[in-house]
């Protein structure tokens, strides 16, 4: 009941958990892609974000004037400007799905992340990550994903209830994978 998130961020009350359960609070992580402050700051208080956009200023409640100033790195995430393994780890929260060339992406996470990199991706044929970019991904990757089941993780379940989500039908082709 005390959910902050915005009706429709039903997914979240599996990625968030997911990404906290593996990466240490007091690490030193990178997050890739503008996860929201609240969420970002409770869990690893001395993360920073890289966005290609200035966060302080785009029009969403949950962002707007939320960012402190070293906090925030305002770049392309396919070249992100800091030096190779400099973080213990890099995340990403249903975000690099959402830009145009996800692997290179994942590649710069890598190359800045000591030990780890955790990721949620939203699984979809009609937005997120489709069959082929998932086949891209384990190419560069040198693995077989598991295939997502249709009835778990989807905005149909009646867990997200009790997190005040509404069962959305819209959405119900999304799977969330991590």
């Amino acid at each position: 009941k005390k959910n902050p998130l915005p009706s429709g961020f039903w997914q979240r009350i599996w990625e968030y958990p997911y990404v906290a359960i593996n990466v240490p609070k007091k690490s030193k992580t990178i997050d890739v892609g503008g996860t929201y402050p609240f969420v970002l700051f409770k869990n690893w208080p001395d993360a920073v974000s890289v966005d290609n956009r200035d966060l302080n200023k785009v029009k969403h409640p949950l962002l707007k004037n939320q960012w402190p100033k070293d906090k925030l790195i305002i770049a392309d995430a396919t070249n992100i400007p800091v030096k190779t393994n400099v973080y213990d780890y890099s995340i990403s929260i249903s975000a690099i799905e959402e830009m145009p060339n996800t692997v290179k992406v994942l590649k710069e996470m890598i190359r800045i992340a000591k030990h780890r990199v955790v990721v949620t991706l939203d699984v979809s044929e009609k937005l997120g990550v489709n069959r082929n970019l998932l086949r891209e991904l384990e190419k560069y990757l040198g693995i077989t994903l598991p295939t997502i089941p249709h009835n778990v993780l989807n905005s149909n379940d009646q867990r997200i209830t009790q997190y005040n989500q509404p069962i959305l039908d819209e959405y119900k082709h999304i799977r969330v994978l991590g």
